[in-house]
């Protein structure tokens, strides 16, 4: 995947003009699967859609072994990585940072 395809498919996954900060956890849709491959944490939500996100985006998870990422819980609305201290939570993979996006789209 290119990462103008990536840019567009962040883009897409949330409503046009809206932050984070904006959004309530009552607005959010609730995690209904949730898997980890060498590159991405998939996320399956109940409105139908289903999300991948970089494993760079989180430096606790790059550094992880491949085990310690497998060794996750998750609740309606976050992911729990207790051995490396990492959560990730629908409104970050909804509404990711701009620092992180910005970071998909810089040269190699």
């Amino acid at each position: 995947m290119t990462t103008t395809a990536q840019a567009t498919k962040l883009q897409s996954t949330t409503k046009p003009n809206v932050t984070a900060e904006s959004v309530t956890i009552d607005e959010l849709p609730i995690l209904t699967n949730v898997w980890v491959d060498d590159t991405r944490v998939h996320f399956d939500l109940e409105d139908g859609r289903s999300i991948a996100w970089p494993i760079s985006w989180s430096s606790l998870l790059t550094k992880a072994t491949p085990e310690q990422r497998q060794q996750f819980s998750y609740s309606a609305y976050h992911v729990f990585w207790d051995t490396i201290d990492e959560i990730i939570g629908v409104k970050n993979v909804l509404y990711p940072s701009p620092r992180l996006t910005n970071s998909v789209n810089k040269p190699e």
